[in-house]
């Protein structure tokens, strides 16, 4: 969703819109907002589940025009563009094993499937909060090649791994996906080991 502060400030959090055609009427609406220099983004900064972006925002056509002038910031770059689109279309997945709040035995095998337009670069698993270990990405998985045929990896989106000697009790595993064009989308699940 979308935040003004003092209407100088305009903050943008990607990953609190889930439909994805309103994904893609923000990204038009704040691309136009930087051709037409009524927007300049100033900042991005974790938060949450991802990255937020700040704007500088210009209230008035003249004041968008003054953008051009000697000292003034300069208009958007094929940067600016590029981080735009990766907020707006983060990587995305789904955590087949272990379900929620399923009672596993350490050893056990866990997976899911992970996608993005850019491609995905890496799948990361971590048990509560530590560090991050490598998923086994690029297994064959059935769903996404027959809803995402045009996706790269849907083909081989599957990622792997193994749930580790945990104590027994309530734990919280965190997949994150890595695109290629740098996004990232964390995905939770609780679960019990024995």
């Amino acid at each position: 969703m979308m935040e003004k502060r003092d209407c100088d400030l305009l903050v943008l959090h990607p990953h609190m819109i889930e439909d994805e055609p309103v994904r893609h009427v923000y990204l038009a609406a704040l691309r136009e907002g930087m051709e037409r220099g009524r927007l300049r983004p100033v900042g991005r900064f974790a938060h949450g589940m991802g990255d937020d972006l700040a704007f500088e925002f210009r209230r008035s056509e003249s004041a968008a025009g003054a953008a051009a002038s000697p000292g003034s910031p300069p208009p958007p770059t094929k940067e600016d563009l590029e981080i735009l689109t990766e907020a707006l279309n983060p990587p995305f997945g789904y955590i087949d094993s272990p379900i929620e709040e399923e009672v596993v035995s350490p050893g056990s095998g866990g997976y899911g499937w992970a996608l993005d337009d850019s491609g995905v670069e890496r799948v990361l698993v971590s048990f509560d909060e530590g560090p991050d270990v490598p998923a086994r990405y690029g297994q064959p998985h059935p769903g996404p090649l027959r809803v995402y045929p045009n996706y790269p990896d849907s083909r081989k989106a599957g990622f792997q791994f193994a749930i580790p000697r945990l104590s027994p009790g309530w734990h919280v595993l965190a997949v994150t996906i890595v695109a290629k064009d740098r996004g990232r989308e964390r995905l939770l699940r609780r679960f019990q080991t024995r």
